[in-house]
């Protein structure tokens, strides 16, 4: 059965995959957002956006109680909040001292297709439980299917990470020169240069999708593609789906996973949706295919 939406959303909707499956001081923080009216009409979800892939706890602690608890708070409760409006954001904290030891950075990363109810709610998901599995670490970050949130005392906004971080290799599937000449060619295009931080597509029945987190620049996005994607043939070579996450991005292919078959409606430049949103939306038309193609990659 197919179902066709209508749909003006910003954020970059190419192809939609079915993966998967709070503060004191508000003083303190210094958030800015931008609400811009949008139509969306894609329900309900279809993916198991609150899945989790891989969480990292700092081995250093803070002392609960105390100003550095208290801005944690705070940023979690504006990334939260500002999850009803964007698909990104990022925040500071400033110690009202010099020291800088309860300075706080933080962001959230929503998938590039989700709207902005699923985006919140992965966020506060996501937060929930890093606060639980991370409870006094003054360092943080959780990956889910549908969003990446990360917290730090460090300087890391606007940095590329290309260390890699968590990898899936799937069952190989041994050498076919077709197979791997549709993967490649699948992989390229999720790597070749489309001023896109999410981005998604397929070749040959290879389907992919890949996405950067949105405080890098486009051609850091590109950089940091380029090397996932090497190192994700590299250490994975014959398998049938692939996973590959770095600090700033990720990259990820399957085979018949899933997909949603994308129409342009309306030419235009859809860029992600950040706050502010100097940008206006682009409208496109989903074919929403809801046959349950069985991939291991959906795990």
């Amino acid at each position: 059965m197919k179902r066709i939406h209508t749909l003006t959303f910003p954020p970059t909707l190419i192809l939609r995959f079915l993966i998967g499956g709070i503060g004191s001081s508000p003083d303190m923080v210094r958030l800015i957002v931008n609400p811009a009216s949008c139509n969306i009409s894609l329900k309900p979800s279809l993916s198991a956006a609150n899945s989790l892939v891989y969480y990292k706890c700092s081995q250093l602690y803070f002392t609960p109680m105390t100003l550095y608890e208290s801005n944690v708070n705070s940023l979690f409760t504006s990334l939260v909040d500002s999850a009803s409006v964007c698909n990104f954001n990022t925040l500071k904290i400033s110690s009202p001292d010099s020291s800088r030891i309860n300075d706080l950075s933080g962001l959230f990363q929503c998938r590039g297709d989700l709207n902005f109810s699923n985006c919140q709610d992965c966020v506060a998901n996501s937060l929930s439980q890093l606060r639980t599995t991370c409870p006094v670490s003054i360092s943080g970050t959780l990956q889910s299917e549908g969003c990446f949130v990360k917290y730090d005392n460090t300087s890391f906004l606007g940095v590329e990470d290309k260390m890699e971080v968590f990898k899936r290799c799937g069952p190989s599937v041994g050498y076919n020169s077709d197979n791997m000449d549709s993967i490649d060619k699948a992989l390229t295009h999720l790597t070749t240069d489309n001023q896109q931080y999410f981005r998604a597509g397929g070749y040959g029945g290879v389907n992919g999708v890949a996405q950067c987190t949105q405080d890098i620049t486009l051609d850091a996005c590109e950089d940091c593609l380029l090397e996932a994607r090497a190192r994700l043939r590299s250490e994975c070579q014959t398998s049938i789906w692939s996973d590959m996450y770095l600090g700033s991005c990720y990259i990820r292919y399957g085979n018949q996973a899933g997909i949603i078959i994308y129409k342009k409606r309306k030419e235009g430049i859809c860029i992600p949706h950040t706050c502010p949103i100097p940008h206006p939306p682009c409208e496109l038309v989903l074919v929403i295919q809801e046959e349950s193609y069985g991939s291991s990659w959906l795990r």
